[in-house]
Formats: structure tokens, sequence, C-alpha cells
């Protein structure tokens, strides 16, 4: 028995590891390994000359409606010619005061709307909002999402070249007081631990791994149907890198978010609703996987999102294989109880009954793991929610 809990515990280990590490270890690999990056230039056949048309879809439904007023007004701040872009409010549902708000708005550019009529999710909103757009580019811009007023040069500049299909921003968390003390500034923290896994991600695989629905574009062309039960931005992007082009990532291009979650509670059911909605978006495309053109970037998915939400599964292993070994060495004994200890007072930590400003990341552990062990949960009994 205790050989194989210590086969278990230093299997699960070695993966934890791999996951934590997987930043370090792209950048190590480009030290070796010929950067797959895509050329900076266009190619000879490309578009160049030409300045392509934008259409910058804002998805809203009801409880961010009230948003609306404010995004706009940031949205008519880009450095684009007016007659580059066009703004398209995609409504999820029947809002009667969406075209008072619509005409109330004061933009440079065209701003039009559409609305489903009915609650039917963002992904449905979005395929009919694509359907009704006149650009080349398709820009998504979720409503809280504060874009700095060159993102459309970078992303149309990015675009020129005609291997790009697809591209992310930089997400940045506004940072504030309030949040300080709370989960705030650990979410900030792991945005910026996020853009750091992108610059690596660009310098070796050429495509990112990860999206978000703060800020992303793709070609027209390239976009797919989205099923309703997965996350909009990496269905997207795993369907351009499928396609064969690439999808990237710029720092350049920031939008600025106020903390994704106010509460744990929040966080819990936000990680759980992205992890199944992503899970299906992968299981979906695959056939990424097993591609000639795409597998050095499949390895990157797999240890970037796919091992990444089996940590709460890994860390229970290690705690049980722990508990079995403890009773076979003074060494195995302590590390049992080191985990005992962290876990109580991460516990203790996520339901306030341990309130130091410090140890706060504590909280936010538990929300992740929880949430992604839920997400699981629903991706394997197939009850990811279709709806916001």
């Amino acid at each position: 028995m205790f050989i194989l809990a210590q086969i278990a515990f230093w299997l699960a280990a070695g993966l934890m590891c791999l996951q934590t590490a997987y930043p370090l270890i792209l950048a190590l690999i480009t030290v070796f390994v010929k950067k797959r990056q895509a050329p900076s230039e266009p190619s000879g056949n490309s578009d160049a000359s030409q300045v392509l048309q934008v259409t910058l879809i804002v998805p809203v439904y009801k409880n961010d409606i009230h948003r609306l007023p404010e995004k706009l007004v940031n949205s008519s701040r880009l450095n684009v010619a007016p007659e580059k872009m066009e703004i398209l409010v995609s409504g999820d549902g029947d809002f009667p005061e969406l075209p008072k708000i619509i005409g109330n708005a004061s933009s440079c550019f065209p701003v039009r709307f559409h609305q489903t009529g009915a609650w039917v999710g963002k992904n449905i909103a979005l395929n009919q909002a694509v359907e009704k757009a006149a650009g080349q580019i398709i820009v998504v811009s979720d409503v809280d999402a504060a874009l700095d007023p060159d993102v459309i040069s970078i992303i149309t500049q990015a675009f020129r070249n005609p291997d790009v299909g697809g591209f992310s921003g930089t997400v940045l968390v506004n940072g504030s007081k309030s949040s300080a003390a709370g989960i705030g500034s650990v979410q900030k923290k792991y945005w910026l631990f996020e853009r750091w896994i992108k610059k690596a991600e660009m310098d070796l695989l050429g495509s990112v791994t990860s999206c978000s629905g703060q800020l992303f574009a793709v070609r027209k062309t390239l976009y797919p149907y989205l099923p309703p039960d997965v996350c909009d931005d990496i269905f997207i992007l795993l369907s351009v890198v499928n396609q064969g082009f690439f999808f990237w990532g710029l720092p350049e291009a920031r939008t600025f978010i106020s903390q994704p979650s106010k509460t744990v509670s929040g966080e819990v059911e936000r990680r759980s609703r992205i992890v199944a909605g992503g899970l299906n978006a992968i299981w979906k495309n695959r056939q990424i996987f097993f591609k000639k053109h795409s597998f050095r970037y499949g390895i990157g998915l797999f240890f970037h999102k796919v091992v990444r939400r089996l940590t709460p599964f890994l860390l229970m292993t290690i705690a049980i294989t722990s508990l079995i070994l403890a009773f076979s060495s003074p060494c195995w004994t302590g590390l049992f109880f080191c985990q005992i200890s962290f876990y109580a007072v991460s516990v203790l930590s996520f339901y306030g009954v341990l309130k130091i400003r410090k140890l706060s990341f504590l909280s936010y552990f538990i929300a992740f793991n929880i949430g992604t062990s839920v997400g699981v949960f629903h991706f394997l009994t197939r009850k990811a929610k279709s709806k916001w």
C-alpha cells in the first residue's frame, strides 16, 4: 500500500509542479527551441495598404444594462477613423430602455443595437450579432471593460498580417482600497500572472492558450458558430488555431476592469461557470491535440488549461496519500500535518473567521478550488450553464 501511495503522491505532486511552473518552463524551452511567433510584417499578398473595417460588439444582459452608457462613452474615445468602425450593442433579451440609451449616446461612430427578444444566453446573442456586423474584424468587449484609446489601432495593425486570425487583449484589474483587504488584490495578481504566461506562449507557441471576454477580436470569416454551453472566448480562440491561424496576445492592447468578483462566493460561481464552459470548448476542439501544425500548441494548452483544472483533485490526492504515508515515517507525518494546518487556516479565512489582510489570498485559494471542482463536475455531467 505504501508503495502505491508513494507513486500516486509523486505523480500528483509532479503534475502540480509542472502546471505551477508552466511559464518558467516555456521561458526555458525558448532558449533551445526555435520560436513559433508569426512574422511581424505582412507578406506580399497581404492587403496591408488597406485599413480593415471593425465592428465593436458590446454584449449586455439584464443585470448589466445600467453599465452601457459608460461603456458607450469609453468606446466613443477610441483612436480610430469614424468611418472605419461601428459599435453594435448585442442585447440578450428585450430591453425597452435600450433604444433610448443608444439615442442619447454621443459618439462619432455609428451605433446600432440588436436584441434577441428573449433571454437566450450570451453565445446565441453573439452569433446573431455577428451576422449583422458590417466589419471585417469582430472585436468583442464586455460592457464592464474600459478600453485603452489605442486598442483598435493596435488590433487592426496586427490583423494586417494574413496569418493572424484572432487577438486577445491584456486585462488589467483596477486597484482600490476597498479591494486591497479582500480578494481584489489577489485577482489583480492573478491577471498579471496570466499576462506573463501569454508573453511566454507568444514566444514559443506563436498563439496564446487563454483569452478573455473583456477584449478579444477575430476575423469575421473565421468566426465559428458558438454552441450555448461553451465559453465564447476560449472556443473562438481554439477554433482559430484549429484552422491554422495564429491567435495573438499583445500587452499593448489593454482593457481595464474592476475586480471580477466582489465576494468569495461570487468567485466560486464565476470560476465554476468558466471552468465548465472552458472544458467544453476544449473538448469540442480536441482535434487540436493531434494536428501536426498545432501539436506543440496542444501541449501548452494541456498544461495550462487541462492540468490546471485538475488542481483540486491533485491536492486531494496529495493529502490522502500523505495521510497513508504518515504512518510510515516522521517526515511523512510532518508533511501531512503541514497540509492540514494550511487547509485549516485557509478554510477559516474563507469563512471570515480568521481576518488577516496578508492571508487574504487563502480565501481566493479555497474559492478557486471549490469553483474549479464544481466546474469539472458540471462538465462531466453535462450541466454547464448555457446562459449568463
